[in-house]
């Protein structure tokens, strides 16, 4: 771990050439060009302890992380559903055209397996929910 005197060096040049930390680090992972630079690979290597001390220096305020993660949860779940629900799924249900034996037929064993394998995050989701 780098010293505190390494840490306010740095801190120093940031401020010296006018960028903020938060500007530093977003333009750093939102930039492609810099998808393949070691302090990239290293942020992601530690994103959990990363989010992890995060989430402890904003103790106070818990609400505004529990929304981050539960709007985070609900778009990758609506993207899961969009990817689920597509014509070229096999999964689009077409009720005005269905018959009797369809439903008769139908087996909620394969949707499942598709279900975990495309929309893992749905699918652990509701496992929970429903346990």
């Amino acid at each position: 771990m780098a010293s505190s005197a390494l840490i306010e060096e740095v801190l120093n040049i940031l401020q010296l050439i006018g960028i903020s930390v938060s500007h530093f680090l977003l333009e750093l992972l939102a930039n492609k060009k810099y998808i393949n630079h070691i302090a990239v690979k290293d942020i992601l290597h530690n994103r959990q302890q990363i989010l992890d001390a995060l989430l402890k220096s904003a103790e106070d305020s818990p609400r505004t992380e529990l929304k981050w993660a539960t709007d985070l949860v609900k778009d990758i779940c609506t993207c899961e559903m969009v990817v689920l629900s597509v014509k070229e799924s096999g999964y689009h249900f077409d009720v005005v055209h269905t018959v009797l034996e369809q439903l008769e037929d139908f087996s909620i064993k394969e949707p499942a397996k598709d279900m975990e394998k495309f929309a893992p995050v749905t699918w652990d989701f509701l496992d929970t929910a429903l346990s």
